[in-house]
């Protein structure tokens, strides 16, 4: 009876170390896929940051032209709203843009 339960404390104790190198073999690759995620993730958000200037620069000269005022002055006290008005549509349009940085992170991990 005793020499079965030193059996089974063997085996268990030979199983759980064999688990803990499987895990640390997995410990290198695991890195890698995160960092290659992390790198085309941090890409993305570069693209989506351009594409947020690209909406907001945009925004700001549909409002600048479309002034009813030919008068500089008046198109300049209407600036700072202006500014405002685009700055809110940017982020109303960018909403859905945000997603693809996570999107390309899984992408880029499954893929290494």
């Amino acid at each position: 009876m005793v020499d079965e339960k030193d059996t089974k404390q063997k085996s268990q104790k030979c199983e759980e170390e064999h688990s803990k190198k499987d895990i640390l073999e997995k410990i290198p690759e695991e890195a890698r896929k995160l960092s290659h995620g992390f790198i085309f993730a941090g890409l993305e958000s570069l693209s989506v940051t351009a594409d947020m200037a690209r909406t907001f620069v945009d925004e700001m000269s549909k409002k600048d032209d479309s002034s009813k005022s030919d008068k500089l002055q008046d198109r300049l006290k209407d600036l700072p709203k202006n500014m405002v008005d685009a700055f809110f549509e940017t982020l109303d349009k960018s909403i859905d843009k945000t997603e693809k940085v996570v999107d390309k992170f899984n992408e880029k991990y499954k893929e290494a």
